[in-house]
């Protein structure tokens, strides 16, 4: 089965763990963030478990940049409830 949305380029994407992607859509990119594609990059995290009975789980973030540190806290709070299903 194939994937029927492809990321833009300008959003980058990191391996996070096994199973556990963070990403940043731009500033007015519309990427995998929801909401993305604003006057704010949008900063998320998806994870991917095939075997996981509550499936898959996806935070966004989206602050104007003197407000970035407070998106960090929230992802790697996300990261530690879900980042080990």
């Amino acid at each position: 089965m194939s994937c029927p949305q492809t990321r833009p380029d300008e959003e980058s994407t990191y391996q996070i763990s096994s199973g556990v992607i963070g990403f940043e859509d731009p500033t007015d990119v519309a990427g995998d963030g929801n909401p993305s594609g604003g006057p704010f990059p949008a900063n998320g995290v998806m994870t991917y478990y095939s075997d996981a009975p509550d499936g898959s789980w996806l935070d966004t973030c989206t602050l104007p940049a003197s407000e970035h540190a407070l998106c960090t806290v929230v992802l790697n709070t996300f990261v530690s409830f879900y980042g080990g299903r």
